[in-house]
């Protein structure tokens, strides 16, 4: 009886680990690429998600260490030349322009005394009736009184100065874009109070896979089109193509926005479209290098991306010359197949996979 029971618990146990490696394998859809072949001739336009950002970013802070006391703005107000953006606690600044301005009152007085006293000492001894060091004596009196002023005056001045960069002003106009402070937070010099995006024209920036980093050029025209602005396509020119990637493992490349609208502000989503040279004189399809692979018998083939069963489908094709956008496909592609360029190496028919 025990070991009929045994057996039992042995099969529910293989049972049960059967389903769940099942379980298992079923769960693990693999994340790839894919791309749209072109046919021989086509127009290459390629569109890619971008967000706008202002041409310029200014770093605001405080060029001396204090407490906050009070963040005059918050992050998407519009702010000009000269307003406001936050001010630190300034009592000790102003009780030191106070002083200095005391001290300069005093050292004046003392300084009006020394000349007096020093003309009167001078009528005195012109008379002989006090000696050349009595007169030396008045006369230094007089001078290092007058040096003195002179140097209050500068530190009066260094005080206001310290006084004046308790506020932080906008030295242009434009847009707040973050502000990660808050009132009566203890600061140094140089802390990041708030980032303003000067107004002038508009950039996007958008990520570009690998495979088509090379084809961007600067100076090369785009169309940008934001969703809530319906009536209007933008015209853009490519101003910056990265040699390095990004976190994303993509390159980011920006274009500047040649028309101007009110409506557009940084941080607005948008779709970018490039149009690449055309392949009207080549007779051949050109795929990314990454996108075929090789097996022991000496075949090649790409992976077709079915949408309606989000799986790949295995595709015999036929290489020619490698040229600088890939690799030739002389036979077995048509144009208008979607094939997949990343993680090819490790699909197998039927298994499902996700758009990256």
């Amino acid at each position: 009886m025990k070991s009929q029971i045994l057996i039992i618990s042995v099969i529910l146990l293989g049972i049960t680990l059967s389903n769940c490696s099942k379980k298992v394998v079923e769960e693990i859809i693999r994340p790839v690429t894919v791309i749209e072949v072109l046919k021989p001739g086509e127009t290459n336009v390629r569109r890619f998600s971008g967000l706008s950002k202002a041409d310029d970013e200014l770093d605001l802070s405080f060029r001396i260490s204090g407490t906050v006391n009070d963040i005059a703005v918050n992050v998407g107000d519009k702010v000009k030349k000269g307003q406001l953006i936050a001010r630190l606690e300034s009592t000790d600044q102003d009780l030191e322009v106070k002083r200095q301005q005391a001290n300069i009152a005093q050292t004046n007085a003392n300084l009006k005394q020394a000349k007096n006293d020093y003309e009167r000492s001078l009528l005195l001894y012109e008379a002989n009736n006090i000696s050349k060091s009595e007169l030396d004596s008045a006369e230094a009196s007089y001078l290092s009184t007058k040096a003195q002023l002179s140097a209050n005056k500068r530190s009066l001045e260094l005080a206001r100065q310290e006084y004046r960069y308790c506020y932080l002003y906008s030295p242009d106009e434009g847009f707040i874009s973050e502000s990660p402070l808050s009132d009566h937070q203890v600061v140094n010099a140089g802390t990041l109070v708030a980032v303003l995006q000067v107004k002038g024209p508009i950039e996007v920036e958008f990520g570009v896979a690998e495979s088509m980093i090379n084809k961007f050029q600067i100076g090369q025209y785009a169309n940008v089109k934001f969703d809530f602005i319906e009536d209007k396509v933008f015209k853009a020119k490519v101003n910056q193509v990265s040699v390095s990637t990004n976190d994303s493992t993509t390159y980011p490349v920006k274009v500047s926005l040649i028309d101007f609208d009110q409506r557009i502000r940084p941080g607005m989503v948008c779709d970018v479209e490039v149009e690449f040279e055309s392949l009207s004189n080549e007779q051949y399809i050109v795929v990314p290098s990454a996108a075929v692979v090789g097996d022991v018998s000496g075949d090649n083939y790409v992976w077709l991306f079915d949408e309606d069963t989000q799986s790949p489908i295995k595709r015999i094709v036929k290489v020619g010359s490698i040229v600088s956008e890939g690799l030739q496909i002389t036979n077995g592609l048509s144009g208008g197949e979607k094939i997949i360029t990343r993680g090819v190496n490790t699909l197998e028919e039927g298994m499902k996979v996700r758009l990256l």
